[in-house]
C-alpha cells in the first residue's frame, strides 16, 4: 500500500512475505549484494539514491520532491533492505538481531540529517519503532511510535503498532487507548476501527486469586 501524496509517494510495506536471503549469510550485511528482487521491495526512490543511480530525470525528480535529504536517503534504503533480510527465511536469531540493529543505525543517520518537518520523517520514525519491536525492545518501540504520531498525527500505522506492542506485553487497556487516540484524529480509519473491535471482543485476562 502506498503512503499517499502526503508522504511523497513513498511505499510503506507492512506484513510482507520476504524473499529468501542471499545464499551466503555473510553477505546479508553487505548492501552491495542487493538483488533485483530485493530492490523491487524497496521504496520507489531507492534506485535513484547514491550508489544505485546513473543520473537522469528520475533522480532530479526525487530531489525536487524530497529536497537535500535525498543525498542521504540511501541509508534509509539500506535500513529497509537489512530489515527485510532480517525477516528472511532461515536467518539465525543472532544475525537477525544484528541486521535489525544495523537498520536502526542506518535510519538514525537520516533522522539526524533531516529537518523535523521532512515529509518522510513520520514513516522513518515508525519503521525504527518496528525494528525495535522486532528486537523485543518495547520501550524504544513505543517511544518511536509516539514520535511518529507527533510528527504526523493523522498517520495511522504508529497507532496500530503501539496497540500491538501493548497487547504483546499484556497491557490491553493501553492498546485500546492507543487506537482510540488514533480514531479521534481519523474517525473513518477502518484499520484502527477493526483493530479496536478485535481487542474489545477479546476476553479480559483472568484476575489472579488473592491469597488467604
Amino acid at each position: 500500500m502506498t503512503c499517499g501524496a502526503a508522504l511523497a509517494g513513498c511505499t510503506l510495506i507492512l506484513g510482507l512475505s520476504f524473499a529468501p536471503p542471499p545464499a551466503n549469510a555473510a553477505d546479508l550485511l553487505d548492501v552491495a549484494t542487493l538483488s533485483g528482487g530485493e530492490m523491487a521491495r524497496l521504496p520507489e526512490y531507492c534506485p535513484h539514491t547514491w550508489g544505485y543511480h546513473r543520473g537522469g530525470p528520475e533522480r532530479a525528480e526525487w530531489f525536487s520532491r524530497l529536497g537535500p535529504v535525498m543525498e542521504h536517503m540511501h541509508h534509509y534504503c539500506w535500513a529497509i533492505l537489512k530489515a527485510n533480510r532480517a525477516h528472511g527465511v532461515g536467518v539465525p536469531p543472532q544475525l537477525r538481531d544484528t541486521l535489525l540493529s544495523s537498520a536502526i543505525s542506518e535510519s538514525h543517520y537520516v533522522i539526524q540529517r533531516a529537518p523535523q518537518d521532512f515529509v518522510l520523517m513520520p514513516e522513518i520514525l515508525f519503521r525504527v519503532g518496528t525494528y525495535h519491536a522486532a528486537r523485543s525492545e518495547w520501550v524504544q518501540a513505543i517511544e518511536f511510535f509516539d514520535r511518529s504520531r507527533a510528527a504526523k498525527p493523522d498517520y495511522w500505522p504508529p497507532y496500530l503498532e503501539t496497540a500491538n506492542v501493548n497487547l504483546r506485553i499484556g497491557r490491553r487497556q493501553q492498546a485500546v487507548e492507543a487506537l482510540q487516540a488514533g480514531l479521534r484524529v481519523m474517525p473513518e480509519e477502518a484499520r484502527l476501527r477493526d483493530a479496536l473491535k478485535r481487542i474489545e471482543a477479546m476476553a479480559p485476562a483472568p484476575r489472579s486469586k488473592a491469597g488467604p
